[in-house]
């Protein structure tokens, strides 16, 4: 016959297996929490994705000509940071002495800061083209948002037609 310590024995066995099995079962859940969690986290930064209209504009300073290059945020969502980088070998660059740019940089300049942007709000910046540039160029931008959320987007930029002479 078992005693009254063995029976006390038992319930206090069966108590750990019990509270064991709801630790168990506690941690998985909040492992699937968290994935869930992730799953959220990355669809709302895939649905926040920004999108950008990139533009050079055309200035006539008299005896020279000079450009800028516009950014614009096409979606509603406001960025804290963007960081614009210019493709290599495409005749394309920033200028110095701006705001964005590093000062101590050495041409070409193929990247510039801006930022915060808000929805339908444009940075700008003024660039260089060399003598032979090319028309379509791939922008890459970098930037982020007040909750951390980061990504990398491709702009395309359509360059002003070359100059041509007509000779007579």
């Amino acid at each position: 016959m078992v005693g009254v310590s063995g029976w006390a024995l038992a319930v206090s066995f069966l108590a750990l297996v019990v509270s064991l099995a709801a630790a168990w079962f506690a941690y998985e859940q909040k492992e699937a929490a968290r994935a869930t969690l992730k799953v959220e986290s990355d669809r709302l930064t895939d649905e926040r994705t920004p999108s950008f209209t990139a533009a050079v504009v055309s200035h006539d300073g008299g005896e020279t000509q000079w450009y800028r290059l516009t950014l614009t945020l096409d979606t509603p969502w406001a960025l804290t940071k963007v960081h614009v980088k210019l493709p290599e070998n495409h005749g394309i660059s920033f200028t110095s002495s701006q705001k964005g740019v590093e000062p101590d940089a050495s041409p070409p300049i193929l990247s510039a800061d801006g930022g915060p942007l808000t929805a339908g709000r444009e940075l700008t910046w003024r660039i260089a083209l060399d003598e032979q540039w090319s028309r379509k160029a791939l922008l890459q931008v970098l930037c982020s948002d007040r909750d951390g959320r980061h990504w990398t987007v491709a702009v395309p930029l359509t360059l002003p037609s070359q100059p041509f002479a007509i000779w007579e």
